[in-house]
């Protein structure tokens, strides 16, 4: 029988038995002899506080992780690590400040902390809250507040502490650290509250989303027609008794090495767990011999539906009760019809099990590379015996339909994570991935075919939000069309030009009404599609169309466009002829996310990186949660694609085949392009990416592929080296080799790493792991991507202040370079006109291999010409043009211009 105790309690035990520990005072020993170096005063080491002391079975690591303080309030994320292999120290990091007790000028706040949660609810748009009234479990003396559920704010406790925090510019704030469940549990809020001024320094929502539209870069010439998903065997039989069984037991799925249902066929697969990670099996819930469940819940995964959007742990009533039932043989064999709707009982079974499979895939998986019970992760039984730190299983919803609050409608296109504390499975604290419905129209392309000074395919425009056909192939000429209604280009009316009209392609300008009326008036006129042109008022900024009262009549097909895009129709209405299409691969039906292995690790990838990285994530119900990545240059959706990268590799993958993400999801056929900006791949001039570009998108996702394409071409150049093993539990090749670098890197890393701090985690886990073998690989892959080694990350907390470089160690410097150059025809060109530039660059022996051009305004917008490029350029402004030359695999970095296009000038006649 196991003993379960109360989460306080849990975690109380927890802390008890981490002072215990026999490292604490060799790590402050070693502080003390290493102050310099680690920027600490004497007062910092003094006011340290322990957190962790723990040893790591894997890489047979003592990590110890020390909090800075002053006057007793910690610092938050302030951490000091000191690592200990055999008695002595192989690393240490320090995420704090240089003599925090100094830079304060007060410790006693002016802001109540009442006032902060009302800042915090103003800060989400809600004024109408609820009485603020404190619960027992408050703890003044730790400057710790728990506030009972407020209306219309949080149907949960509201946690409460003072701390110092750091802003972007590293400056300390004393602060209220607010943080609350949203109603309908989708995101867990942190507000940091400037306690002396109000001022919010930061706003963080610790469940991750992964949140993506569909539209980007279809194949219309190789659409997959999803033939290998069409299977139809017979109905499931209904649920049985959730009562112990023998361990045997039988999947039908698509292997992890099946990124998704586009990339390959269901098999039936026997007994897949590791009888180390897993050796009760995967439906074990006691520690001991046999299986305690015969549904998709067990010691490391609870997977169910979540279709109402109550967030129910093991639901037993009502639309989420159909639990797939293995039955005494655990034979999960359940049929997958693609013809109908995935949500429903018909298909539910069987997407439920992908989702335990999956998710018991990453456990067993990653504990081989170090994320085992002595590294935090999630299990509802820790063999080893450590009861205070078990109790925290993956709880996996599938179908979920969570609303969203504004609009009520349900979410789609996303998936998420929020990571508990280690041995936290509480209401409030548990961890949690939401697995949701996507669109399945696939995306829309739209290509301007005439006149030729146009043409092209136009990749920024919104498309109709579930209303209009579902396939068209729409080819036609381009005409304004009008109504009596003012404005006239508005079309709020019924068209007066339909003459003009009738079987062209409607151009309407954007206002008045709503989208749907317009398509609607342009059918009844004889239109076969409709462009919509944004106002100028609006900007260059996309949105999809939602529909409205006639939208169900719409039968043909409409896209929104940039002003910019439309006036280029508009300018050139007499000859302009467009094309619209899409190829749907099930008819619009709504994808399901959980048959995405490829995004499943990656929502389990945010537990990894959030579990490894610092100290795991914190919190009591008297403190707040916490984790060591909510800084702005931290790299977890870049982790996470690479999980799933390294996961799904193919056999005939090499280290130059493009690799998309998401393409199930995302509606796509084998050969699009993915949820991402470009595919993953070692060939710079399919993805281009550098530590450059960090700063011109810092979107968390867009900071992902970043990270992502650097550890990807690591990955290479060890496979390069030690060769490809297709065993991932056990083999000995350099993907292996590079997997666990990564995890050890993780390990390695400070408290809210940026991508250097990142970078060099990895290095310091080579040194640890293989005495500095692969240095000099994993510097050529972080360099030829912008983080070599004069890079300057500037501040960990800011997105957009790093310098990239390109260089490698002297000691690793063998490798042929390039230098980008080039030349421009002139500096100036009025609107329509063209410049020609022309490749100057060199190599430090022969020539560059490959160059790629980024020519800002210009069409065509890029080019990998190794001679001269002439681009057209037809709006007024002032652009940057770019050249990177790539040499063996190495960017150089980028050479560029600025060129100043000048408006047509008006001539007037009297």
């Amino acid at each position: 029988m196991i003993k379960r105790i109360t989460l306080t309690g849990m975690l109380a035990v927890f802390m008890f038995c981490s002072f215990a520990k026999e490292y604490k005072q060799a790590a402050l020993d070693y502080l003390k002899k290493s102050k310099t170096e680690l920027n600490l005063s004497d007062q910092d080491i003094a006011d340290l506080i322990l957190v962790e002391d723990a040893f790591d079975a894997d890489s047979k690591i003592n990590r110890v992780w020390l909090q800075q303080t002053a006057n007793n309030i910690p610092l938050k994320n302030g951490y000091i690590s000191v690592l200990f292999k055999d008695g002595k120290v192989v690393n240490s990091t320090n995420s704090g400040v240089y003599d925090l007790k100094k830079q304060q000028k007060s410790v006693t706040p002016t802001l109540s902390v009442t006032d902060a949660i009302n800042k915090s609810a103003s800060l989400l748009g809600i004024s109408n809250i609820g009485n603020i009234v404190k619960n027992n479990n408050t703890d003044k003396k730790k400057n710790a507040y728990v506030f009972n559920p407020i209306a219309n704010l949080t149907n949960e406790d509201v946690l409460v502490c003072l701390s110092f925090v750091k802003d972007k510019q590293d400056a300390v704030h004393l602060a209220w650290i607010v943080q609350f469940n949203s109603l309908d549990r989708n995101s867990k809020w942190s507000f940091e509250i400037d306690a002396q001024s109000g001022m919010l320094i930061k706003k963080i929502d610790y469940v991750l989303h992964c949140q993506f539209e569909n539209g980007a870069n279809y194949n219309t010439q190789n659409a997959n027609k999803y033939s290998s998903l069409i299977e139809t065997p017979n109905l499931p039989q209904g649920a049985s008794d959730d009562i112990a069984q023998p361990s045997a037991s039988a999947y039908r799925v698509y292997p992890y090495t099946v990124e998704s249902p586009t990339w390959g066929s269901r098999q039936l697969i026997s007994n897949p767990e590791d009888v180390v990670a897993s050796p009760f099996g995967w439906h074990d819930t006691n520690g001991a011999a046999g299986a305690e469940s015969t549904l998709t819940r067990g010691n490391n995964v609870n997977a169910y539906t979540d279709k109402d959007g109550n967030n129910a742990v093991n639901p037993v009533s009502g639309i989420d009760a159909f639990y797939a039932d293995g039955t005494a043989s655990l034979n999960f064999d359940f049929p997958l019809d693609f013809n109908q709707r995935l949500d429903t009982l018909t298909n539910s079974k069987a997407v439920q099990v992908q989702l335990f499979y999956m998710c018991n895939i990453m456990h067993d998986i990653f504990a081989k590379y170090g994320f085992g019970e002595t590294n935090r992760n999630f299990q509802l039984v820790n063999y080893a015996g450590n009861t205070t730190t078990d109790n925290d299983p993956v709880n996996a919803e599938a179908h979920d339909g969570t609303k969203d609050p504004t609009t009520g409608a349900v979410l789609k296109n996303n998936a998420n994570f929020f990571t508990s504390p280690d041995g936290t499975n509480s209401n409030q604290l548990r961890t949690r991935m939401q697995m949701f419905m996507w669109d399945g129209a696939g995306p829309v392309t739209l290509t301007y075919n005439a006149p030729a000074s146009i043409a092209g395919e136009i990749d920024s425009f919104g498309v109709q939000s579930g209303w209009g056909p579902c396939n068209f192939n729409v080819t036609g000429a381009v005409a304004n069309a009008t109504s009596n209604t003012a404005p006239a280009s508005f079309v709020c009316g019924a068209v007066n030009n339909g003459s003009s009209v009738t079987g062209k392609i409607a151009l309407i300008d954007r206002g008045g009404c709503d989208f749907s009326a317009k398509v609607f008036n342009a059918q009844q006129a004889g239109a076969i599609g409709v462009i919509i042109i944004n106002r100028e008022s609006a900007g260059d900024s996309l949105l999809n169309m939602s529909g409205g009262t006639n939208a169900t009549g719409v039968t043909i097909p409409a896209v929104v466009v940039k002003y910019t895009d439309g006036q280029k129709l508009r300018n050139n209405i007499a000859t302009a002829n467009v094309t619209l299409f899409r190829q749907s691969p099930n008819n619009c039906l709504e994808l399901d996310g959980a048959l995405d292995n490829g995004i499943v690790a990656h929502e389990y990838g945010h537990g990894i990186s959030t579990r490894l990285t610092g100290t795991g994530p914190v919190g009591t119900t008297v403190n707040n949660y916490s984790t060591c990545l909510d800084n702005d240059e931290q790299a977890g959706e870049g982790w996470s694609d690479f999980f799933a990268l390294a996961l799904s590799k193919k056999p005939t993958d090499t280290k130059n085949t493009p690799r998309p993400i998401g393409n199930y999801a995302n509606g796509e056929a084998t050969s699009g392009s993915g949820i991402r900006k470009y595919p993953f791949s070692y060939d710079m001039s399919i993805n281009p990416l550098t530590y450059a570009d960090l700063e011109n998108d810092p979107e968390v996702h867009a900071i992902g592929e970043i990270w992502t394409s650097a550890i990807w071409d690591m990955y290479w150049n060890l496979v390069d080296k030690y060769g490809y093993s297709t065993d991932l539990y056990n083999g000995n090749g350099g993907n292996n080799r590079a997997i666990k670098l990564v995890v050890e890197g993780l390990k390695q890393q400070q408290c809210n790493p940026g991508f250097l701090n990142s970078r060099n985690g990895i290095l310091k886990a080579d040194s640890i792991l293989y005495g500095y073998a692969d240095k000099c690989e994993i510097w050529a892959a972080f360099s030829r991507r912008g983080m070599g080694a004069s890079a300057n990350q500037g501040s960990n907390l800011s997105a957009t202040d790093q310098t990239a470089a390109f260089d490698i160690p002297a000691a690793c410097n063998t490798t042929p370079t390039a230098t980008a150059s080039f030349t421009a025809s002139d500096t100036t060109v009025c609107a329509g006109g063209s410049l020609t530039f022309t490749n100057t660059s060199t190599a430090s022996t022969g020539s560059p291999d490959s160059v790629r051009w980024t020519i800002a305004g210009g069409v065509p917008g890029t080019s990998t010409s190794t001679t001269t490029v002439v681009p057209t350029f037809s709006t007024p402004g002032t652009y940057i043009i770019s050249l990177v030359a790539y040499k063996s695999g190495n960017a150089s970095s980028a050479a560029t211009k600025s060129i100043r296009v000048k408006a047509l000038p008006i001539v007037q006649v009297n």
